[in-house]
């Protein structure tokens, strides 16, 4: 656990036999940590029936490799979910960057309001006073 934080690390292998706790609490712990919950974690076990690979996927690992593992598999597997964290990451950058965006223009309108407003009150309550036109 510690070495997610101070790696930060793309993927995760997670096999689910571990001495001091078992992958499927690591795994949950991982998804409830905001700095570990979208990196793409591969569970791993020699337990080939079904209910190990639901009870790891509800945990949350993004996929399931059972031992022995085939490396054509393992490379295959590794490439695609690193490909969805890439755009992950392109989207979470993409979505700060709209919103200080967002936050600028809220700040200029704010501030465009209030320097509207100074003169609506000097100017006696008339935006764009002029001349009348009567007929």
């Amino acid at each position: 656990m510690e070495k997610t934080k101070e790696y930060s690390p793309d993927l995760i292998f997670l096999d689910i036999m571990m001495p001091e706790m078992d992958g499927y609490e690591t795994c949950r712990i991982l998804r409830e940590d905001p700095a570990t919950k979208f990196i793409p974690i591969v569970m791993v076990t020699a337990l080939g029936d079904q209910d190990a690979r639901n009870k790891g996927l509800a945990a949350g690992a993004n996929d399931f490799l059972t031992k022995p593992v085939d490396k054509t598999e393992v490379f295959i597997r590794a490439k695609n979910l690193l490909r969805v964290k890439e755009f992950e990451d392109f989207m979470i950058r993409h979505n700060q960057i709209l919103e200080e965006e967002v936050r600028k223009r809220t700040l200029e309108l704010y501030t465009a309001n209030r320097e509207l407003g100074r003169h609506e009150h000097r100017d006696g309550g008339e935006v764009g006073r002029g001349s009348r036109i009567t007929g």
